[in-house]
């Protein structure tokens, strides 16, 4: 298994994500949360990562019914208020054991992403309907 770069930089943004950060120093955050589907059937244990143009990024993995709910931090639900280039794709395996590890979601959604979504104040559902082709 070849590990790329592109999972690289998300298994970076996810370790950022889950060290926490200090919690007297939050940007203003808003809850995001929504429904990842491929071809409208629902996609079960996959990242979605929210990365704003400055400041830290939030992470949510999809459900057996492909809803997430973004976190900012380990114990802090949210996204940065803005702007947000959105990558989804297979998480990597816990242990570091990557062979047999195959990225399900087509790239154009993960290291090719050029999906962007706006996190306004108050509550936020996105929802993401990919395509495979």
């Amino acid at each position: 298994m070849k590990y790329s770069r592109g999972n690289a930089v998300l298994l970076g943004i996810l370790l950022g994500c889950i060290l926490g950060c200090n919690k007297g120093d939050l940007p203003d955050l808003a809850p995001v949360h929504g429904i990842v589907t491929l071809a409208e059937t629902p996609l079960a244990n996959k990242e979605v990562i929210f990365a704003p143009e400055n400041g830290r990024a939030s992470v949510g993995r999809t459900d057996e019914n492909g809803k997430y709910k973004l976190k900012y931090t380990v114990e802090i639900n949210g996204a940065i208020i803005g702007l947000h280039a959105v990558k989804i794709s297979t998480p990597l395996p816990e242990g570091g054991n990557y062979a047999g590890y195959k990225e399900t979601v087509p790239k154009k959604y993960n290291v090719e992403s050029t999906l962007k979504e706006e996190v306004k104040s108050g509550h936020n559902t996105k929802n993401f309907d990919l395509k495979s082709k």
